[in-house]
């Protein structure tokens, strides 16, 4: 079964150095998991939930104890650093199984880190986790590194050249990736949430409002019907609704087309 880390569309590297808010190299010394994207870790189903705005999946705690810190825009500091990568880590599993990244224990990686909302049953959570999944994690071996997902003819980085490049990374402003370097908090994408319920509800009562109006239904014999089926109790018919004088004197003249 081919892994995600290898299959899913690979950000660029240049994006990923611009806009990571943290970029650490350390030893990975915990993977814990997989819990499901509730706040008690839980599985969960849209059958159990159906008000939910996420949908269920998986992810991983990693624990990494930072020996060298590239860049720390997000205040982490030192010791042992504490992320989430979606899936379940096993790659027989499913193919979103490595979705946030490969990690294990033992092993030395450089991860390029943002803080950002994650969509939980309970709503949108903060969340520290690898930029672009695979896309913002390197293997390192020795004194090279390779991404665990590149983009075709992307070689070996060395380490010294990881940091030359992500101390150049923003000498000019790249405004196309800002969406990825000032990702909304989970306060911002629910705010965005709740003004989108507003809207649909206020969109549905417009519709309300509109179908139990029968002078919008007016000069359409098929639409007339249509409504007169679904308001039985009013003592309005299709003749009335397709009657020029009917129209004239309830509907202020208003004509089907208009």
């Amino acid at each position: 079964m081919v892994s995600v880390a290898a299959a899913r569309l690979p950000l660029e590297l240049d994006a990923v150095l611009y806009s990571a808010g943290a970029v650490v190299e350390g030893e990975v010394v915990a993977v814990r998991g997989p819990f499901w994207n509730s706040l008690d870790g839980n599985r969960w189903t849209l059958d159990d939930t159906p008000e939910s705005y996420a949908t269920p999946w998986r992810y991983r705690e990693i624990d990494v104890r930072v020996d060298r810190s590239f860049r720390d825009d997000l205040g982490l500091g030192d010791g042992i650093v504490t992320f989430v990568a979606r899936g379940s880590g096993d790659p027989g599993d499913s193919l979103d199984a490595e979705y946030g990244g490969r990690f294990v224990v033992g092993s030395q990686i450089v991860v390029a880190l943002v803080q950002s909302f994650q969509l939980f049953r309970d709503g949108p959570v903060d969340r520290l986790y690898p930029l672009g999944g695979p896309s913002g994690v390197f293997d390192v071996a020795g004194d090279r590194i390779v991404r665990q997902a590149r983009r075709s003819g992307e070689s070996k980085l060395g380490v010294d050249d990881l940091a030359e490049q992500l101390a150049s990374s923003r000498s000019v402003v790249q405004s196309q990736w800002d969406h990825l370097r000032f990702p909304l908090t989970a306060a911002q994408q629910s705010a965005v949430i709740e003004a989108r319920v507003a809207d649909l509800a206020a969109t549905a009562q417009e519709v309300e409002g509109d179908s139990n109006n029968p002078c919008n239904f007016v000069g359409d014999s098929q639409r007339a019907a249509i409504w007169v089926a679904a308001n039985p109790d009013s003592s309005t018919t299709v003749d009335d609704l397709l009657d020029p004088g009917f129209i004239a004197e309830v509907c202020d003249g208003f004509e089907s087309g208009d």
